[in-house]
């Protein structure tokens, strides 16, 4: 008879350094981004052409930023940016804006996108997590009194 040894599921660690890898938080930021974008355009029928409803955006890019930090978040809102402005954003199939309100509406989805991935990078840096963490106490602290 033949002796199997026990063989253990991967840490959890290590499933989520895989996961943190470049290939797959970069890959989540296209796949993310692309499919909300098909998604937007299904949606056409119901909501109309003329508004690009650029809100549904920020998903994506939240999701990247979440998972990967800074370069993943700013690919899902460069690709985010591309793809409303040729797909959805008139005039359609170009990257040209017909109204004014679109292009503001544009460039706000581009700057909340950016500062949305750089807050996420600002999560990881020590002193914001001491700031957090003596806020906590101080809270804490005063639950106690």
């Amino acid at each position: 008879m033949e002796h199997h040894e026990n063989q253990t599921a991967p840490a959890p660690a290590t499933l989520v350094a895989a996961s943190r890898s470049p290939v797959f938080t970069y890959g989540v930021a296209v796949l993310m981004t692309g499919l909300t974008l098909l998604a937007r355009l299904g949606l056409s029928p119901w909501i109309g052409d003329g508004r690009p409803l650029l809100i549904i955006f920020f998903v994506p890019i939240l999701l990247s930023a979440y998972l990967g930090g800074l370069g993943p978040g700013l690919v899902a809102t460069a690709l985010a940016a591309l793809g409303a402005d040729y797909y959805l954003i008139p005039v359609i199939h170009s990257f040209s804006f017909e109204r004014p309100v679109d292009f503001v509406q544009w460039v706000l989805l581009v700057v909340c996108g950016a500062l949305a991935s750089a807050l996420r990078v600002s999560l990881n840096n020590p002193f914001f997590r001491i700031g957090v963490r003596c806020t906590e106490l101080l809270a804490g602290s005063r639950k106690i009194c």
